[in-house]
């Protein structure tokens, strides 16, 4: 099976062996080998755990999966590390609730299952967190967690036979209509809406219409609308078929649970859990501001394609969509474990405003025809060697695949607001095309076709000495750009 390699891969995978050679910095033993620490608390040499993790996603992980999988790298100097599994069990309509069922037979180590999942499988506790229109905004969902809800929901996971090691915030799910816009409850009736999760389901069958269990990466084709978040929309190119985007009409959150195989489970040591537990507290703390800048990435790449209405629901629209749901809350109510949470996130939510509707409220980047200084073809070249003596993330003994990903040949045409990328490497070859505008000493790059296509804004700081053009990254992006320096071949 021939291995697909992303941009946001790449940047993973770079980005691990960048830990791993900072944590040999303040190691004993030099590589990601470390020291570990038996349970008296003594040093002794130990080899590293690797824990395999089920993503239902393919390609680069969510940021808040990658800030645990960094505590837990850095926490444990190295002797604890996680090694993500994407794209697992691609086009299975019971993804969620068949990687429960692997992680308890011990298939792999870790997963994260939304919060959604656990209904299949007669699991309602999560049900107040994911009621419809109640958890409506990023500033009610932080309250939440910081209030400690989830974590009280967290334990039940255990009878699904799985241990809980946490929960993470997550994107806000809106409504995106495939072919025209409907927002009162009548409109619902006999339309096909994709969901994930038997809430969900219930949510829209109340309104009348005919829910889909749908999977990651889920092609639309044949349906009317579908529950989903901007960042989705924009990186699985949904806007080249759906028109409207309610992004007002916030339906749910969709809350990371991580969970691990009981027998991996009882053979961690009491710190390696405790490593664990504290990696996904420090994920969480930094959920929300990740999903905000997710949703931001997402909701500017739409707008600049241009192909999608924004719509704002009016405040009757939701009204109106909020009361044809009675029968369920009633159902919900009837739970009084349910019934106390739900008036424990209807008192938060009271102390905090409605959010302004996300759209194209600000004026995109605007990718002309300018001619820039750094207007050209240019070219980058690195070996091997290059990386080990002169750039500080390759900390020898890098790793032999690292080293084959990011050496080769690089290419660059920059002309008139446009540009063409390619890398041909070893084990890799990348064509990417796009726009980019210069502001400043600032660089912004976005990927229309290729490879890189969707991935979103890729900002850098530029400089140009001596002939020489160099790039130094900005925020999470990826680093490739800035290896060496680029030498211009022609005009």
């Amino acid at each position: 099976m021939t291995r697909q390699f992303t941009r946001r891969s790449l940047l993973d995978m770079r980005s691990a062996y960048t830990l791993c050679a900072a944590a040999t910095l303040v190691a004993v033993a030099a590589g990601c080998s470390g020291s570990g620490t038996t349970k008296a608390g003594s040093h002794a040499a130990a080899k590293p755990v690797v824990l395999t993790f089920a993503s239902v996603i393919s390609g680069g992980q969510p940021d808040v999966l990658g800030t645990f999988a960094q505590e837990v790298d850095r926490r444990s100097h190295g002797n604890l590390s996680i090694r993500f599994l994407a794209n697992w069990r691609p086009s299975d309509t019971r993804q969620e609730p068949e990687t429960i069922d692997d992680v308890r037979r011990g298939r792999v180590d870790l997963a994260w299952v939304a919060a959604r999942a656990w209904d299949w499988l007669g699991i309602h506790d999560f049900d107040a967190l994911l009621t419809p229109f109640l958890v409506d905004s990023y500033a009610t969902e932080a309250a939440v967690f910081r209030a400690g809800i989830p974590n009280r929901m967290l334990a039940a996971v255990r009878r699904a036979g799985v241990e809980p090691i946490g929960i993470l915030p997550g994107p806000l799910r809106v409504l995106l209509d495939v072919h025209d816009l409907r927002l009162r409850p009548s409109d619902f009736r006999a339309r096909t809406v994709g969901v994930a999760g038997a809430l969900a389901a219930a949510t829209f069958r109340t309104l009348g219409a005919r829910p889909r269990n749908v999977y990651a990466q889920t092609p639309i084709t044949g349906l009317d609308a579908i529950e989903m978040q901007p960042s989705s929309v924009a990186n699985n190119q949904y806007d080249s078929t759906a028109r409207y985007f309610v992004t007002n009409l916030v339906l749910w959150p969709r809350p990371l649970v991580l969970i691990a195989a009981p027998r991996v489970w009882h053979r961690l040591s009491p710190s390696q859990r405790r490593i664990l537990a504290a990696a996904s507290a420090t994920a969480a703390a930094a959920g929300i501001r990740l999903a905000r800048r997710s949703e931001g990435d997402g909701l500017r790449e739409l707008c600049r394609r241009g192909r999608i209405h924004f719509v704002s629901a009016s405040a009757a629209a939701v009204a109106r969509l909020v009361r044809a749901e009675a029968p369920l809350y009633k159902r919900l109510a009837s739970d009084p474990v349910t019934r106390a949470y739900l008036a424990e996130i209807a008192r938060l939510k009271r102390d905090h405003a409605r959010e302004r509707a996300a759209g194209c409220t600000k004026t995109p980047l605007s990718f002309g025809h300018a001619v820039s200084v750094i207007d050209g073809v240019w070219n980058m070249h690195v070996t091997p060697d290059y990386l080990i003596h002169h750039h500080p993330s390759y900390l020898p003994p890098p790793p032999p695949e690292a080293l084959k990903l990011d050496s080769g040949s690089y290419h660059f045409v920059l002309r008139h607001g446009r540009v063409d990328y390619a890398h041909r490497a070893p084990l890799i070859q990348v064509h990417s095309t796009g726009v980019f505008v210069v502001r400043g000493d600032t660089i912004v790059f976005v990927w229309t076709g290729g490879h890189d296509a969707g991935e979103g804004p890729s900002r850098y700081h530029w400089s140009l000495y001596r002939g020489a053009l160099t790039f130094r990254p900005i925020g999470r992006v990826p680093a490739e750009f800035g290896l060496a320096p680029w030498h211009r071949t022609g005009r």
